[in-house]
């Protein structure tokens, strides 16, 4: 039988994977990775600022899993709820990465506000010509304001725990890491395949047809007894392992 945490997990990875072309767009995040890597384009550098990009990813859904999951123990009602809205804003992203709907744009001018005061540490840490900048560099760029990014934290912090929500956040971080570490024009044409629209398509149809069929179980037969600390379609045979 399928478990349902991998294909959450597989779905994290699709996210960071599509979501990732946009990044490059909007978050600038090429002339990070030039600053990570500046002494003479290390490989140890640029893999240390991804691992800081990446961990900062893993940090934050802790934190938002941690608080959603003491809100869904203390409310019973909260549990469902974030199973619900895990599936909602699952269809959301996958919607908003096809390109059928420009969502994000009140997310990411939110963030922008929390940029500003982590920005000015930023220039302390350039040039990254050390592992420890660059790991340092990675963890706040982490924290860019990009509605992707924040859209994929909120889904990954309904999945009913602090660990779940910060594997799910580092499977969207490893989906990330093909565009971000194609810096030369050459490796960027080889990704040309994720702006295809009949791939966006695709994933983005199977992603909602996933979360829908999450959102179905929680009124069939089990519906009843699914606790508070399931997660984003989460089978209660995740938890015996």
């Amino acid at each position: 039988m399928i478990d349902p945490s991998n294909i959450n997990y597989t779905a994290a990875f699709m996210l960071g994977l599509m979501g990732s072309p946009h990044c490059l767009g909007m978050c600038g995040a090429i002339s990070a990775l030039s600053a990570a890597s500046s002494a003479g384009r290390s490989p140890i550098l640029m893999l240390g600022f991804q691992l800081g990009r990446i961990s900062s990813y893993a940090l934050i859904g802790a934190i938002g899993g941690g608080i959603a999951a003491w809100l869904g123990a203390e409310f019973m009602v909260v549990g469902k709820a974030l199973r619900l809205l895990a599936s909602a804003l699952l269809i959301m992203v996958a919607v908003a990465l096809a390109g059928w709907w420009r969502g994000g744009g009140l997310i990411e001018r939110g963030g922008a506000k929390i940029w500003r005061r982590i920005q000015p540490l930023t220039v302390k840490l350039l040039p990254a010509d050390r592992l420890p900048k660059a790991l340092a560099l990675g963890v706040l760029w982490g924290f860019l304001p990009c509605g992707l990014i924040y859209s994929s934290l909120a889904w990954a912090s309904t999945s009913g725990s602090a660990s779940q929500a910060s594997a799910l956040m580092f499977f969207f971080g490893l989906g990330t890491l093909p565009a971000m570490l194609a810096v030369s024009a050459a490796q960027r044409s080889a990704l040309e395949w994720l702006r295809n629209t009949f791939f966006r398509n695709t994933v983005a149809v199977l992603m909602i047809l996933w979360a829908i069929f999450s959102a179905s179980t929680l009124f069939g037969s089990h519906g009843g007894h699914s606790g508070a600390n399931d997660g984003a379609g989460q089978s209660m045979e995740h938890h015996h392992h």
